[in-house]
């Protein structure tokens, strides 16, 4: 079985109008060697993803969940393909399954133990890069 070992210091785009709250998740991920890209609205926010090229979009809104749905739908309308993680201050089956079929990756309470954060967003940029090696060795 094949190791596959990423050379490429993995980016996230932190989008969250709490700086208290954002800096707490960006210390945690720099300190787990992810490189942090900082939004404070979510305006142009395609444009943003087309210049910085995140490996994965953290949205963390303390907005209503239907605010989130819409960017998500925007991106995925874009033909943004870039994985987007939703951390929500409370959580209910009919947001989340809303934000899943509107393209999110995961939806995750605000809760979340960084542990638990980081291992998601590990596991699905994993997942992207494995699928992207699929593709280039199947064209």
């Amino acid at each position: 079985m094949a190791t596959h070992t990423h050379f490429k210091t993995q980016t996230v785009l932190v989008v969250d109008g709490a700086s208290e709250r954002r800096k707490a998740v960006e210390q945690t991920l720099t300190c787990e060697g992810f490189e942090i890209v900082e939004v404070h609205y979510t305006e142009c926010l395609v444009g943003i993803v087309e210049k910085h090229r995140p490996d994965l979009v953290l949205l963390q809104l303390a907005t209503q969940s239907s605010t989130v749905i819409a960017i998500v739908r925007l991106l995925r309308a874009a033909g943004c393909g870039v994985p987007v993680v939703i951390l929500s201050p409370d959580i209910d089956d009919a947001r989340a399954n809303e934000a899943l079929e509107a393209g999110a990756d995961a939806f995750l309470t605000a809760s979340t133990s960084p542990r638990i954060l980081v291992a998601h967003i590990q596991a699905i940029i994993r997942r992207v890069g494995f699928c992207a090696e699929e593709l280039a060795i199947v064209v």
